[in-house]
């Protein structure tokens, strides 16, 4: 009886934790690089800038946050640079392999600025992945925010 009360209280306290976590509304926008357009699901944020990378051949940066004094975005560029020896790697949309690293870049008054960079890897080209955030309290894995995101690249059909 006192094993099954436990379990009971047990699953109760999973059920309340869990029902706190909220989806983020999202949506799907189309991004071009080159001669090539990507999809990509990215929250659903009426201050979300996505703008062309400066003193890049081709390259698009996705603030989510313009503007702020701890920035984070997420840049995509052609050509891509060679992948990083660090043996992280994730998989990607519709076959695609992210190789990365992560370093603490240093930072300012908002904190140490975490960033993620790789190369991704689809069947036929690559592209320069660098993801940026800063924070006061971090840790090194903090700089994967964007893997959920990066998750969701898929080449246009």
């Amino acid at each position: 009886m006192r094993d099954l009360l436990g379990l009971c209280l047990m699953a109760y306290m999973l059920a309340a934790c869990t029902s706190d976590v909220e989806e983020i509304p999202a949506e799907t926008r189309a991004i071009n690089l080159g001669n090539k357009s990507y999809r990509i699901t990215l929250p659903k944020n009426p201050n979300l800038l996505i703008t062309r990378v400066p003193f890049v051949e081709d390259g698009v940066k996705v603030d989510f946050q313009p503007g702020r004094r701890q920035p984070r975005y997420l840049r995509l560029t052609l050509p891509a640079k060679t992948a990083p020896s660090s043996g992280r790697t994730a998989k990607i949309g519709n076959g695609g392999r992210l190789s990365y690293s992560l370093d603490d870049s240093g930072g300012g008054s908002g904190g140490t600025e975490v960033v993620l960079a790789g190369r991704l890897e689809f069947r036929d080209h690559a592209l320069g992945i660098e993801c940026r955030m800063q924070a006061e309290w971090y840790t090194l894995s903090d700089g994967e925010w964007c893997l959920q995101w990066l998750r969701t690249l898929t080449p246009a059909p």
